[in-house]
């Protein structure tokens, strides 16, 4: 059959019944249908496919399978049922009469009748697994899909402990995922109606008590210490506004109020208990994934797979791991910060740099010299593409299992896609693929505009920047490509001068020093809405954003003057604060509520800090919004009695920006800790309380502040946006600040 295919093609059946092992009849079976197909017979390439299916239909393939390698595309090999899937789809491609798709109707029909007739719902579940892997672009997927649905409940009932779990997070992952983007908005209406008044019950709009306190560290206050890692939320992520931490030997996920989800995910460092985790924490590139219960952790040299569990579900556990054997010393400290994601390579650099920027082209080429030899794309429920060196592996989600793996590809590609197609590409965008995620195969090759001109990446929808021979343009037209088939329209028009923010997965905002905000869906290829932000500051420079329920919390940064300099001098950031955003720098800046839908605002008027860091993450449930800053105490401004500082924290409601508590003077012993700080936030529903905890991991003794609010519901009168340049500054320096209040109201007159 490989040397002389006509001479054998009429004997492939005696070599399927005399063949020493089921791997080298499969293998018979292969060369025949390749051989039909590449010889125009797609009739006699089916019958070898109905050989297939009367062979082992109930069987699962081994863990140890081969991969099929593809006679034409020689760099894709295939696991066995997804090149049954491929070949299904080429004999249906092909030019044949009717009487081939009648016969592949009533073929499927038969086996999903012979699946579905099996007894015991063990053997069935295998069998229908088989079975939509084979014909999952055909007909009966659905009835498939949900028969197979209908078997996993029957085997629930009798199943505890690891395979109670087992089942339960197949049916999660068989949870529909279709979107109807004509019913979105009333969809997620409904979900955030029901979220806004779980809110409202547990921590009312009102009067809010202070409770501050002095509390005696603990010995686990000094070894669990954490460091965020930044977890991207798919759209049916289990445990939606979660937020992951890592103490350096276990792993914490936290629900959106700030509570831990499970115990920890213990790391035996020691034991190796997980050797693929065991240098984890020294690296700086790690990043997390959450797809319905399962948690994905890169890093730049291995990709962890765990099931998250409630507690009345099961316990958290290892589901699968690789790493890249390449890699000789996986413990080397970077010593600059590299991107977290694959897709931030793919991007240019956004920020306080203009959309029509020089300097951004420049950062990109940079920027792109660093992608690691190691990296993901984003995953899916059909699949994980890893990139190792120049190879490119699907795996499947739940088990690891390789369902292809594509060879030589171009060094430094990156990837994007959804559930259906993925598209590798490098910085300057030539000779983009791109591929099926069902089986590897290419669908086409196009040309995509270079890194310095994508913006942001929805699914197989990239939003970039159309290129224009003129540098002196006053505006910029963004458009949307499919990379599916290269197809582009224009979205908007902007000020050359816009900045850019990517808000969620699917939203991109620009916004003009002068304040017209406009926020664009890529998904769907239009603009949502546009709107100005009232009270714009001078010398504005970054726009931030922090999506809650159904609006969009927006933080204008403003560059400060020499007078504002001068004022601040003694305060900065407490630097761990920032370490979700990589933001380091205490800033000032105007703040609006804005609605997701409309554009329109929320607050009655714009609130304004001044020289605060957002600490960051925040439970994004809670309807606090906190921020935080280091004050120098007096006479250490040339840097005098080290370690002499206080901290400050400031907390604002998220629903109508309105101040809830602000704290000057909270101290630290020994005071040399307050250079290492950090912020532990936690609700608690039930009394409708927030409680914050200062701490710090070089701490060992002494004591801690403690802070508790108490939303009563009370009336109050402080319902109005907090405005920082309309309160005292409580400031080190108490003569410089009586000197500043005489001079603006000297002004004032």
């Amino acid at each position: 059959l490989k040397n002389d295919f006509l001479a054998a093609a009429t004997f492939w059946t005696e070599g399927v019944e005399i063949a020493p092992s089921q791997q080298m009849a499969a293998t018979t079976r292969q060369l025949a249908t390749e051989g039909f197909l590449k010889a125009h017979e797609p009739m006699k390439a089916w019958e070898v496919c109905q050989d297939c299916l009367r062979s082992l239909t109930s069987s699962p393939p081994a863990d140890d399978e081969t991969l099929i390698q593809d006679p034409v595309d020689t760099s894709l090999w295939i696991a066995s049922n997804r090149w049954f899937q491929r070949k299904l789809n080429q004999i249906l491609e092909t030019p044949s009469p009717k009487t081939i798709q009648q016969m592949i109707d009533e073929d499927e029909k038969n086996e999903f009748q012979k699946v579905t007739s099996i007894t015991d719902p063990s053997a069935r579940h295998v069998a229908l697994d088989v079975f939509i892997n084979r014909f999952a672009t055909r007909k009966l997927k659905a009835e498939a899909t949900n028969s197979l649905r209908a078997t996993l409940q029957e085997e629930l009932s009798g199943r505890t402990g690891i395979a109670r779990q087992d089942i339960l997070l197949q049916l999660q992952l068989l949870a529909p995922n279709t979107i109807d983007r004509d019913h979105l908005p009333q969809n997620a209406s409904g979900q955030i109606d029901a979220v806004k008044s779980f809110v409202s019950d547990a921590w009312p709009t009102g009067q809010v008590d202070v409770t501050q306190t002095q509390e005696a560290t603990e010995v686990g206050d000094v070894l669990n210490k954490s460091t965020q890692v930044r977890l991207i939320h798919a759209p049916n992520s289990g445990f939606p506004g979660a937020t992951l931490e890592h103490t350096g030997r276990s792993i914490v996920l936290r629900d959106q109020f700030g509570a831990a989800i499970g115990d920890a995910i213990s790391i035996d460092l020691e034991g190796a208990k997980h050797p693929h985790l065991t240098n984890y924490f020294r690296l700086r590139s790690h990043s997390a994934f959450l797809i319905s219960r399962i948690l994905l952790l890169q890093t730049s040299h291995s990709l962890t797979a765990f099931e998250i569990c409630e507690p009345t579900d099961g316990e958290h556990r290892l589901l699968w791991a690789t790493t890249d054997d390449r890699i000789l010393h996986p413990r080397q400290n970077f010593t600059t910060q590299i991107p977290s994601t694959s897709l931030e390579r793919l991007l240019r650099p956004l920020g306080p740099l203009p959309l029509q920027s020089r300097v951004a082209v420049e950062l990109s080429n940079h920027q792109i010299q660093r992608v690691p030899a190691f990296r993901i794309g984003h995953p899916q429920r059909t699949g994980v593409p890893i990139i190792s060196g120049n190879t490119l592996e699907l795996r499947h989600i739940r088990t690891g299992k390789i369902l292809w793996r594509r060879r030589n590809i171009p060094v430094g590609s990156e990837l994007f896609g959804d559930s259906d197609v993925l598209c590798i590409t490098g910085r300057d965008g030539k000779e983009s693929k791109i591929l099926s995620m069902t089986d590897g195969h290419q669908i086409a090759s196009h040309d995509l505009p270079p890194r310095q001109d994508r913006l942001n990446a929805s699914g197989k929808h990239l939003l970039v920047v159309n290129s224009t021979d003129s540098d002196t343009s006053e505006t910029v037209q963004l458009a949307v490509i499919d990379v599916s088939d290269n197809s582009r329209h224009v979205v908007c028009e902007c000020s050359a001068s816009a900045r850019g923010l990517i808000a969620d997965n699917d939203i991109f905002l620009t916004i003009t020093p002068n304040g017209i905000l406009t926020a664009i869906d890529i998904a769907a290829g239009r603009t949502k809405f546009s709107t100005t932000l009232q009270e714009m500051p001078n010398g504005f420079q970054q726009l931030r954003c922090l999506s809650w329920q159904d609006r969009y919390i927006l933080f204008a940064t403003r560059k400060e003057n020499r007078h504002d300099e001068k004022r601040f001098n003694g305060i900065d950031a407490i630097e761990r604060f920032g370490t979700g955003s990589g933001q380091v720098k205490a800033e000032s800046s105007t703040i609006w509520s804005i609605s997701q839908l409309t554009g329109d605002m929320v607050w009655s008027q714009p609130a304004s800090i001044q020289r605060h860091i957002v600490q960051t993450p925040q439970p994004t449930g809670l309807p606090t919004l906190l921020f935080g800053r280091r004050l120098r105490m007096a006479n250490t401004s040339t840097g005098q009695g080290r370690g002499r500082y206080r901290l400050s924290l400031l907390c604002l409601d998220k629903r109508n920006g309105s101040l809830i508590h602000i704290d000057d003077k909270l101290q630290m012993e020994p005071p040399q800790t307050t250079s290492s700080a950090e912020l532990s936030v936690t609700g608690d529903a039930l009394n409708s309380t927030v409680e914050m905890r200062l701490l710090s991991r070089r701490q060992i003794g002494g004591t801690i502040p403690k802070i508790v609010l108490h939303f009563t519901g009370a009336p109050t009168e402080n319902t109005q946006p907090f405005r920082a340049e309309e309160e005292p500054l409580v400031y080190t320096d108490i003569l410089s600040e009586v000197k500043y209040w005489i001079e603006r109201a000297i002004l004032a007159q």
